[in-house]
């Protein structure tokens, strides 16, 4: 019997290299034209386009920077719908006051899929009380965040199986970036007294923000309405008995008339935040020790976890 170290000598040059070469890289089989997708909030249209890579050509349903809880569609952008090849829904009754049928949508063959739909039902605030409406803002808990993300990836390989690992790779990455963000606003909210944990905000938009750091948050108007003449009472009382010092507002929201109201009581009404809605692309808000780019999800949501921590901490 010929010996094992004898037969490959025998063999020609180049066969044992040849052997222990790792195969060359498969190429990714991208559609020949990108899925069309349209995502109702600005947060999913960003994750699915991070997600999606080259496979989609992703946009999202309002324009950047107009909230979509006041956004009043007109019939070119309804067109987006019925022109998508995906449609990402939120879900938790954002959408019921559009006039667009979801379910019709997808018996033309359109995808619709929720990004909300495998978050815990006892992850949702209800203001109102058990049976009631749930608050919509789970994208500011960067946990919940990532169900979203979750969620879009399943979507993207249930249509797509074929690029299944395309978008895992690209969505481990996407969650790497919010469980970082995530695990650092823990660590600094961690280190909070506990007078330095009451959150003043324009629109009631930050209660999953505020639950996942252990934060008292309130409001001076609903996330979708507009701001109060006048200081309510309760919260004057709130505000001075818990010695509260800025209040964070969306950039919709006009600053020289929270000056005015909350003159008096010495809150700073400067502190701006993007919880409604992400500005264009590329916009960045600079800080004293960061640069942060709020036109994407990721960066808007390392700004406010950061942004409201060390602020809160230094009133």
């Amino acid at each position: 019997m010929m010996r094992r170290r004898h037969f490959l000598s025998l063999l020609p040059a180049g066969a044992l290299a040849g052997c222990s070469e790792e195969p060359p890289p498969q190429k990714v089989p991208f559609p020949k034209v990108p899925w069309r997708v349209t995502a109702t909030t600005h947060v999913a249209a960003d994750f699915a386009g991070i997600i999606g890579g080259k496979a989609v050509q992703a946009q999202s349903f309002s324009p950047a920077g107009v909230s979509m809880e006041t956004f009043a569609p007109n019939a070119p952008d309804i067109a987006k719908l019925h022109t998508s090849d995906i449609i990402l829904t939120h879900g938790l009754g954002l959408e019921r006051r559009w006039p667009v049928d979801f379910e019709s949508l997808a018996k033309t063959g359109v995808k619709v899929f929720s990004t909300t739909s495998t978050i815990p039902t006892e992850r949702l605030i209800r203001p109102s009380g058990k049976g009631g409406p749930p608050d919509i803002h789970v994208w500011t808990d960067p946990a919940l965040a990532i169900q979203m993300a979750e969620a879009i990836t399943a979507a993207f390989k249930e249509v797509m199986p074929q690029l299944a690992g395309y978008f895992s790779n690209r969505a481990y990455q996407l969650r790497i970036r919010l469980e970082e963000i995530n695990r650092t606003a823990l660590d600094r909210a961690k280190k909070l007294a506990p007078a330095d944990r009451f959150l003043l905000t324009s629109h009631d938009t930050m209660q999953y923000f505020a639950a996942a750091y252990s934060l008292e948050a309130r409001a001076l108007a609903a996330s979708g309405g507009t701001l109060p003449e006048q200081l309510p009472p309760a919260l004057r009382e709130w505000i001075t008995g818990h010695g509260v010092r800025s209040l964070f507002r969306e950039p919709s929201a006009d600053p020289n008339a929270l000056r005015r109201m909350l003159y008096e009581l010495k809150v700073e009404p400067d502190r701006v935040i993007h919880t409604l809605a992400l500005p264009a692309a590329g916009t960045t808000v600079v800080t004293p020790y960061k640069v942060y780019e709020v036109g994407s999800a990721t960066g808007s949501l390392q700004h406010i976890c950061e942004f409201i921590i060390s602020t809160l901490a230094s009133d």
